[in-house]
This record gives C-alpha cells, sequence and structure tokens, in this order.
C-alpha cells in the first residue's frame, strides 16, 4: 500500500483536516495562524489551480516523500530538525478527481505542472530530489531555516480529510 503524509497540525481541532479556506470560517483564530506562513509571499493564496478550479489555499497540501527521509537529509544538512508528528494516509483515501500533483516551479514566471494522481503509482514521487537536498545544505550555510518542502512534488487535495484513525508518524 502507497502512502501520502501531512504534518499533524499543532492545533488540531476535531479530527477532520481543512484547506485554509474553509478554517477561515470554521475556526478563524486557527485561519490566522496558518495564513501568517504567506507573510512576505501574500500572492501564493491567490494563485489559482487550473486542473481543480480552485485557489491554492482551496486544498490540502500533502507530501510523498516518507518523513523520516526528510529529517535525515535535514541532520545531514547539519539542521536541528525539530520533532514533528505527520499523519500516515492511505494514497488510496484521495479521490483521483479530486487531486492534482504539482511540480517545483524554478522560476515563479514559469507556468505550473501538473500531474494526474494516481494513488497505485504515487511512490515513484517519493525519492527527495538531489535539488531539494542541496537547498537544505545552501539555505542552511547562509544561517536561514530552509523551507521543508521546496522542490518536492506537493500533492493537492481540494476536499477534507478525516484523520481519526490514522497512524502517525513521529520523526
Amino acid at each position: 500500500m502507497n502512502f501520502v503524509y501531512h504534518r499533524v497540525p499543532s492545533q488540531l481541532e476535531g479530527n477532520t483536516l481543512y484547506p485554509l479556506n474553509r478554517l477561515k470560517d470554521l475556526y478563524p483564530k486557527l485561519y490566522e495562524q496558518q495564513a501568517a506562513k504567506y507573510a512576505g509571499r501574500e500572492e501564493i493564496p491567490g494563485w489559482h489551480i487550473e486542473p481543480l478550479d480552485c485557489l491554492w489555499n482551496d486544498v490540502l497540501f500533502l507530501s510523498p516523500v516518507e518523513p523520516h527521509s526528510i529529517r535525515q537529509a535535514m541532520i545531514e544538512a547539519c539542521y536541528d530538525f525539530p520533532p514533528m508528528r505527520f499523519f500516515k494516509i492511505p494514497a488510496c483515501m484521495l479521490d483521483p478527481a479530486q487531486t492534482v500533483i504539482r511540480h517545483y516551479r524554478r522560476r515563479r514566471i514559469d507556468p505550473p505542472r501538473y500531474d494526474a494522481y494516481d494513488p497505485c503509482t504515487i511512490d515513484r514521487y517519493a525519492p527527495l530530489s538531489p535539488e531539494t537536498v542541496e537547498n537544505y545544505r545552501s539555505v542552511l550555510a547562509r544561517g536561514e531555516r530552509p523551507f521543508v518542502f521546496l522542490h518536492v512534488p506537493h500533492i493537492l487535495y481540494k476536499g477534507t480529510l478525516g484523520v481519526a484513525g490514522l497512524a502517525i508518524l513521529e520523526v
């Protein structure tokens, strides 16, 4: 069975993951906390995800990369990776009609590139790319904090996700 991963929110309300735009109505304080991560990058929440006909903040973001791989790469790059928890989500829980894989754009002027989501083949996106590992090293060498999922394909899911009973990985 293949899996995808989502970081366990530090202040999860209930047993459902909601996209940011849904949080705005349901849990306004949580919305404000989560929206703060776009400070200095305010244009991103307005990005249109053409294959799903929605905005960036209308989807959940998942990763095909097993979190232990990320932790190991960060440690090798001399980053004191703080402990984190991730939901281990069976890839078949996501409706392929509501899910796409978005690749990293090297330049913001490049058009986004999407692949169809197939839970049976999601493991082909699991290895960390050399660009991700190099990014960790170069950003840390400058004394900055890296974006953990930069260069990692993003699995974008248009919907909510029940997480009751899912395994949680602690890395």
